[in-house]
């Protein structure tokens, strides 16, 4: 865990790209595994936030036979988002702060029915539209997820600004499955310092762990049969640890 944030350390003090719903753009987002005691509790937090809401999240995750897209640092998938129908995303690999990947996002109608990979939708990232007119096979359903997302945003100090969000469900492979039960902090735009001083208070609150493994990462491997670990919960020390070195560089 302290190698990957002495990674992280080396570039995420400065201003990024916010995210966008559709378009591209590069998320930062500092992921958190929630203990199981303490799930209510961060879901009480977080509804009570002002706009505070539900969404449905269904996704479905594509790759070749071979994991090429993977294998690359590469995840592609189609999610159904309630109100705003199907999206269409693809993201790349970390960046050398650790923390923020581009990302492109593609609307694909709100029909019942999942829509057809559009292997053209990311044409505006270079890099994405490279590696997907190169792949050697067919790009196939790998993977999915059935996720439950409590969404708020907050101003924080020095008018910060974030989202938390809230993720319950599960990584569905095959006949197998891994539960999902963890709090992202996207940062949208001011300093990052306030971000790390939140996300102190949130840990130091609810004994939460970071999660360095992204949805992606947990999914494929389940797909590929392999046991998907729980979060180290020993690690609430480390955690902290390592937000008091992203609060000293930012």
């Amino acid at each position: 865990m302290r190698r990957w944030w002495r990674l992280a350390r080396s570039g995420a003090s400065g201003p990024a790209r916010r995210r966008h719903t559709v378009g591209m753009s590069t998320e930062l987002e500092l992921r958190l595994a929630i203990p199981a005691a303490a799930a209510g509790a961060v879901a009480a937090h977080v509804a009570a936030l002002p706009g505070a809401r539900t969404v449905p999240l269904r996704a479905t995750y594509f790759d070749t036979a071979s994991s090429a897209l993977g294998r690359a640092g590469w995840g592609l998938r189609l999610r159904w988002e309630g109100e705003a129908g199907w999206v269409q995303t693809i993201k790349g690999p970390l960046m050398a702060d650790g923390l923020s990947r581009p990302e492109h996002n593609a609307a694909r109608g709100t029909a019942a029915e999942r829509p057809a990979l559009d292997m053209h939708a990311h044409d505006a990232l270079p890099e994405a539209a490279a590696l997907l007119a190169g792949v050697p096979s067919p790009l196939l359903p790998q993977f999915g997820t059935e996720i439950e997302r409590l969404r708020a945003q907050r101003t924080l100090a020095g008018g910060t600004r974030v989202e938390l969000a809230l993720d319950r469900g599960h990584l569905l492979g095959g006949s197998a499955s891994a539960p999902v039960c963890e709090l992202e902090l996207e940062w949208l735009d001011g300093p990052l310092a306030p971000l790390w001083a939140e996300a102190e208070r949130l840990v130091r609150a609810h004994g939460l762990v970071l999660e360095p493994r992204s949805k992606a990462a947990r999914g494929h491997a389940l797909a590929r049969g392999e046991a998907v670990p729980p979060a180290d919960w020993a690690s609430v020390d480390a955690t902290l640890a390592a937000i008091s070195d992203w609060a000293r560089s930012a």
